[in-house]
């Protein structure tokens, strides 16, 4: 039997007719997949390189949100157009040790464009977000680098050039419980 979506079910984008779904065991299998998608929860990777930007204010950053006060920042997050409020992000440390995540947060503000005359596109792209754990890295990080190379987490990859690069669902459920084991339950910022 033909399916009515004509393979258009592999495309997340593309309207589905009603009729599709269940009518084959492939478009059940792919109505699955988009479900499962759809459902995951989205996080990004956040990138801080010391060398490009030391960042003197991090422990007092991070004393601040230990304390329970809701911080908002502004990071830059490469070409990501796609990350919402809501979504959530991890800061990690990369090209000096110690390397690995050593923050997390949500997103309050979509991305945006700032004027910066030092690229070729004439601006950049930001997002607001507000922490909910940071801990100075200039000491430590909550998972090292090394914890990262094994699997589920070895999926993803750790060390971006840029921010703004999606967390892989596989990886990214096993982020937020090692990271849930290693914090503890936080209280999501807008409650405090």
């Amino acid at each position: 039997m033909r399916c009515p979506c004509r393979g258009q079910a592999r495309q997340r984008s593309v309207k589905l007719p009603r009729e599709c779904f269940g009518v084959t065991r492939k478009c059940r299998w792919r109505l699955l997949l988009i479900i499962l998608y759809s459902a995951a929860m989205t996080a990004f990777l956040l990138i801080w390189s010391p060398k490009k930007w030391p960042w003197p204010e991090l422990p007092d950053v991070a004393k601040r949100v230990a304390a329970g006060v809701a911080v908002a920042d502004v990071w830059g997050c490469g070409f990501a157009r796609g990350i919402l409020p809501g979504d959530r992000v991890f800061l990690h440390r990369v090209a000096m040790e110690p390397k690995g995540i050593f923050g997390s947060g949500y997103v309050t503000r979509a991305p945006y464009e700032v004027p910066d005359p030092a690229t070729k596109r004439g601006y950049r792209l930001c997002i607001d977000f507000v922490y909910d754990w940071l801990v100075d890295a200039h000491q430590n990080v909550v998972i090292a680098r090394d914890s990262l190379r094994v699997h589920p987490f070895s999926v993803q990859t750790w060390d971006a050039q840029s921010s703004g690069t999606v967390i892989k669902p596989v990886a990214e459920g096993a982020l937020e419980k090692r990271w849930k084991e290693l914090t503890g339950k936080q209280k999501h910022p807008a409650e405090r």
